[in-house]
């Protein structure tokens, strides 16, 4: 198709518009890219200087699926938001874990890092949004890559928290 669709105009594509190239199998091709989120504009993805580099690898390539057109992330504000959650399990696990890649973490890394949550201070509710994120990614990378988590990693991520959420307290009420 050349140039912008006129009203009233038929629309012509040529054999090679809808040829996808090679490349494009890998939607990752680093660690360094920017994703053009539906609602709210771009945003730079730097995953670089993070470590293990294989979680990098796999949260990259799941924060980019999620982020496609058909995913459940939309809005710049919440891309964003699910890439500081990322920075912060990653952080999680350098400081207070052994695993390397996807394939060595386990149940207990995931109940780690929710009482870590707890001990740094956030509320319930907070700590429940800020770990389904990790979740989210996490469910995304075993259903890209089926049989790298471990099966006792798999029924973890079957449900949230093993603690409440507790209630809500609204600032209006």
């Amino acid at each position: 198709m050349r140039g912008r669709p006129r009203k009233g105009t038929a629309v012509r594509f040529a054999p090679a518009d809808g040829v996808v190239p090679p490349y494009a199998s890998d939607p990752v091709l680093g660690l360094r890219f920017n994703i053009e989120a539906r609602y709210g504009g771009t945003i730079e993805v730097d995953l670089v200087g993070e470590h293990p580099r294989p979680f990098a690898l796999a949260f990259a390539g799941a924060l980019r699926r999620q982020s496609e057109l058909g995913g459940p992330l939309g809005a710049r504000s919440t891309i964003k938001q699910h890439l500081q959650a990322y920075l912060r399990f990653f952080a999680y696990l350098r400081e207070y874990s052994t695993v390397k890649t996807p394939a060595d973490l386990r149940a207990d890394d995931i109940d780690g890092y929710e009482d870590f949550l707890s001990a740094v201070g956030m509320t319930p509710i907070h700590r429940h949004t800020v770990l389904a994120k990790a979740i989210l990614a996490l469910r995304s990378i075993d259903a890209d890559q089926p049989g790298l988590l471990d099966e006792g990693i798999r029924r973890r991520l079957s449900f949230t928290s093993s603690q409440s959420a507790g209630r809500s307290r609204p600032r209006d009420a």
